[in-house]
């Protein structure tokens, strides 16, 4: 069983990364030192330094095509991104602990600090602004801004000789390598939560999974990225977490599977395919991508939201919408209330529809019980004709993002 993704993605025949989305929540994150480094590392045979003034040049396209060839998942770069802001925290703040030492990312990030480069930006008049760095902080400063980072997802490996980022993208391995080689005697769930910043005085048996799966779960918080770490490196599912956790640890452990649904919507532009919403409708009701997406992940026991579909397309040919063509749908989580003392407490929602140019509502209907994953949502449903008659219709609903 492969327990850990590689660091690294050293195939070119992909020349452009895919963007993907995140938030970044740690409260380390408003917390930047500019050239200073926790790290320590001095390879045996001869200063990296050197190595690299052999191979590197000061080229912002080269940067980017390191940073997206180094991390070649959203969610790799942002975990190291937060592990060098929380140890540049620990250098300056007596009372933030330092994490527990990553010995690939502090050999990495030893590399990094060696590639210094011109960073050109905007202005906010419009002027050019020359900033000299390195991708180490490069990497670090990205990881506040998506737009930033979609930016250089979007980037790719392209402007810079693939020769070059081969080279030094194998050199950077080698000494990365040999981390590799001293934490693969590790337990594979020990080495997770080395990652997660969990103590070593508090790590538990290897063998008692439930215990693992609690400090798991103590070690992701609230941060997204760190819980799709643990789905990508272990064989720990979404379930083994829910069932592990506390009623108090779920609800935690609800708002990062919240934050990470709309990280993921947030990226649905247009569709690809089109899927027929089976069920007796008066007329034909098609999905996007994105509202299939949020259909099939949008409950919060690992279930579905099919049901908010159904609710939408019961409405359609109703006499109340027959001249709106065009319907925004709000489904508004309320306040849990409380059921009884054992047990969690009750969401309703109430579910709007208008027509986009007004807030004045044409449906409004009350959901009694609900455990849809998000607080709130928004749909489009947009009528067409199918024929020239245009008495045979179809529904199309979609994100916002998707119109």
């Amino acid at each position: 069983m492969n327990n850990q993704l590689s660091l690294f993605d050293f195939s070119f025949q992909e020349v452009t990364v895919p963007v993907q989305s995140s938030d970044v929540g740690d409260d380390t994150s408003a917390v930047t030192v500019e050239n200073t480094s926790p790290l320590a590392v001095t390879p045996q045979d001869e200063d990296i330094g050197n190595i690299f003034l052999r191979y590197w040049s000061n080229s912002q396209d080269l940067a980017f095509c390191m940073a997206n060839v180094l991390f070649h998942t959203r969610e790799q770069l942002l975990m190291f991104a937060e592990y060098i802001k929380a140890c540049r925290l620990s250098v300056v703040s007596d009372e933030a602990p330092r994490p527990f030492p990553h010995k690939q990312f502090d050999i990495l990030a030893e590399c990094l600090k060696c590639l210094e480069f011109t960073h050109f930006d905007r202005g906010d008049r419009g002027e050019v602004v020359r900033t000299e760095t390195t991708v180490l902080d490069f990497v670090v400063d990205v990881s506040f801004d998506e737009k930033e980072l979609d930016d250089l997802r979007a980037f790719g490996v392209k402007g810079s000789s693939n020769e070059q980022v081969w080279t030094l993208a194998e050199i950077i391995r080698s000494y990365v390598g040999e981390a590799d080689e001293d934490d693969n005697h590790l337990h594979p769930y020990i080495a997770m939560l080395r990652r997660l910043g969990i103590p070593e005085e508090s790590m538990p048996e290897a063998s008692d999974k439930d215990a693992m799966l609690k400090a798991m779960l103590d070690g992701i918080g609230e941060s997204a990225e760190k819980f799709d770490s643990v789905l990508l490196d272990t064989d720990i599912t979404k379930s083994d977490l829910l069932s592990a956790g506390s009623l108090a640890e779920r609800k935690r452990f609800y708002r990062v599977l919240a934050k990470k649904l709309e990280r993921e919507l947030a990226h649905f532009s247009g569709t690809e395919q089109w899927y027929r919403h089976r069920g007796f409708w008066r007329h034909q009701i098609l999905l996007t991508d994105g509202v299939m997406y949020l259909a099939e992940n949008g409950g919060r026991n690992s279930g579905t939201a099919f049901w908010l579909i159904d609710a939408i397309a019961s409405y359609q040919g109703e006499k109340v919408l027959v001249r709106h063509p065009f319907q925004v749908w709000n489904l508004i989580v309320t306040p849990e209330v409380e059921v009884n003392t054992h047990t969690e407490k009750a969401r309703c929602a109430r579910l709007v529809c208008t027509n986009g140019n007004n807030d004045k509502p044409i449906i409004e209907q009350e959901i009694e019980y609900t455990d849809f994953l998000l607080d709130e949502v928004r749909l489009y449903a947009s009528v067409e004709p199918v024929d020239e008659t245009g008495k045979k219709k179809r529904v199309i609903i979609l994100l916002p993002s998707e119109y």
